[in-house]
């Protein structure tokens, strides 16, 4: 078998692992029925265990594509603005690493010069600056599923992909948390917040 089939055929696994992922969550019913109010329901009834069912549940919907911005909701929802952030912080680091690690262990790094040489040039822009690359990216994107994906089949190393995406994230997640704790306090705007996320 070449290299370029057995490349071909690692990228069509990693395809058809996040396709079951996002269908087990629909076919479940999981992805329909998750909000930040059910996930945090959730967390209490886990009693001491909380953070651990919120931290794995990140990790999981991370895997299967749900948006980031529930789990971060249900974080601030239970922990209030400063556990709360530590916990959004923590799982969603994990939970991106994660994501990098199995979109690697699956597809491997399809992304070289053979691929095309304007992505070729696109990596090797990234690679120059890797975390600043990832500092801006996260800035943009947050938790963004797709991004993990992809740079996972780039040559970037997981060191610097764990590094930038911690770095990146802090200021989006923190912005993210104080003012969702904010908005919270505010009348009806957990029931509206449930209906847009949710």
């Amino acid at each position: 078998m070449s290299e370029t089939t057995a490349k071909r055929r690692r990228l069509w696994l990693l395809l058809l692992a996040i396709g079951t992922l996002i269908a087990a969550a629909r076919i479940s019913g999981v992805s329909h029925g998750l909000n930040a109010a059910a996930l945090e329901a959730s967390m209490r009834q886990a009693g001491p265990f909380g953070a651990v069912v919120f931290v794995g549940a990140f990790v999981l919907g991370v895997l299967a594509y749900l948006p980031g911005a529930i789990f971060v909701a249900a974080g601030t929802l239970a922990y209030g603005k400063v556990l709360g952030f530590a916990l959004n912080f923590s799982a969603a680091v994990l939970a991106m690493c994660v994501s990098f690690g199995v979109s690697r262990a699956i597809g491997g790094q399809q992304l070289d010069s053979k691929t095309s040489p304007r992505i070729d040039k696109l990596v090797a822009r990234i690679e120059r600056r890797p975390i600043l690359t990832l500092v801006i990216l996260r800035a943009m994107l947050f938790i963004s599923p797709p991004l993990n994906t992809a740079l996972a089949l780039s040559r970037i190393r997981f060191r610097d992909f764990a590094v930038g995406s911690a770095v990146g994230v802090v200021l989006p997640m923190a912005v993210t948390t104080f003012v969702l704790d904010y908005l919270m306090h505010l009348p009806g705007f957990t029931r509206l917040m449930n209906v847009v996320l949710g």
